[in-house]
């Protein structure tokens, strides 16, 4: 059965949809989460952890350095073309 994959450079996410525990750090999240966890149980989901050295998505979210932004935008096959 195919499944979505979701991928996230941050542990403690992928903790906390994988693991029934609630913290009272969390509690604002609980409905949330619960949705994930349910289609993880199905098999509908499933998390995977990527590096963040690895996490193309960064190149969107934050400031890279040269050489990761450089990385991740040759791996999406975005060019610069200099006029």
């Amino acid at each position: 059965m195919p499944y979505v994959p979701i991928y996230g450079d941050s542990h403690g996410a992928i903790f906390n949809a994988q693991n029934p525990v609630t913290q009272k750090g969390i509690k604002h999240i609980e409905i949330c989460y619960h949705y994930i966890r349910e289609q993880i149980e199905k098999g509908e989901v499933k998390v995977f952890a990527v590096p963040m050295t690895e996490n193309i998505a960064d190149m969107f979210t934050k400031n890279l350095g040269p050489t990761l932004f450089l990385k991740h935008r040759k791996q999406l096959g975005i060019e610069f073309y200099p006029l």
